[in-house]
């Protein structure tokens, strides 16, 4: 018995501390995959080129969105540019051509003139909206817009904007025309061919019916002007970004058409 608690007394600490001495087994990294993926083993956002593609639209959408307003809001951004300079409409044209033939040439320049610049003023209601419209874009509105012309993207913004934009900025306008002068100048062109006046004027539009339309609401047509402006120029920087690189300022707008090229 005293032999066998010798033995026990020295084979215990042995095996303690044999055990001790062991390195404990290190428990394997986790693989690049298992990193990527979440718990359903669907590929995370970073890597998931629908993702990409849905991020990278709403960042060239939001760089259109901000470079067209921009480009507004300088000073003589719808009068010094044909394609969305506010003119006179057609029912105006009798009008018009009536206060010509009298020298009256500079209360026209003034009053369109006048509309283009309550316009200018009015593109500050847009950048809001846009910005709440963008971040609601869903896959499938991406896709839609992947599958779209040059001008998809623009298209889907005026398409979900332009009613709540026009409910904005009609108050603006409404406070522009007046103090820009177009009220004024509109004022002037009625009371020029108001039938029954006594002038020459007057009684030109009283013998062949040239007036200003009844109908014609002036605040209602400079909205409408202004939102065909917006919408022209943000057309104008979607086709900018989607034809040159150079003007593709982000890394999300550079992902989105790298993999647009891509695409089947």
């Amino acid at each position: 018995m005293k032999v066998l608690s010798l033995c026990l007394c020295f084979l215990i600490p042995l095996i303690f501390i044999s055990g001790c001495g062991k390195k404990e087994e290190s428990q394997p990294a986790p693989s690049v995959e298992s990193v990527a993926s979440d718990a359903t083993g669907e590929p995370t956002r970073q890597e998931d080129p629908r993702a990409a593609l849905t991020d990278g639209l709403l960042a060239t959408l939001q760089l259109a969105a901000d470079r067209a307003v921009a480009t507004l809001n300088d000073p003589g951004s719808f009068s010094e540019n044909e394609a969305i300079r506010i003119q006179l409409p057609p029912s105006f044209e009798p009008a018009e051509s009536a206060l010509q033939k009298i020298g009256q040439e500079q209360l026209l320049d003034s009053f369109t003139d006048s509309m283009n610049e309550a316009a200018r003023k009015s593109v500050t209601a847009a950048p809001e909206i846009f910005q709440q419209a963008i971040a609601e874009m869903t896959v499938q509105d991406a896709r839609s817009i992947w599958n779209g012309g040059d001008d998809a993207a623009t298209r889907y913004l005026e398409n979900t904007t332009r009613s709540l934009v026009a409910e904005r900025m009609r108050p603006i306008i409404a406070e522009q025309t007046e103090a820009s002068g177009s009220t004024r100048y509109f004022k002037q062109i009625t009371e020029q061919l108001s039938p029954g006046k006594d002038s020459l004027m007057g009684n030109l539009a009283s013998l062949s019916g040239v007036g200003v339309p009844e109908d014609f609401d002036l605040d209602a047509y400079v909205t409408e002007k202004a939102l065909d402006g917006l919408y022209t120029r943000l057309a104008e920087e979607e086709a900018k970004i989607r034809a040159n690189p150079a003007a593709r300022s982000t890394e999300l707008v550079k992902s989105a058409f790298d993999l647009l090229r891509k695409k089947p």
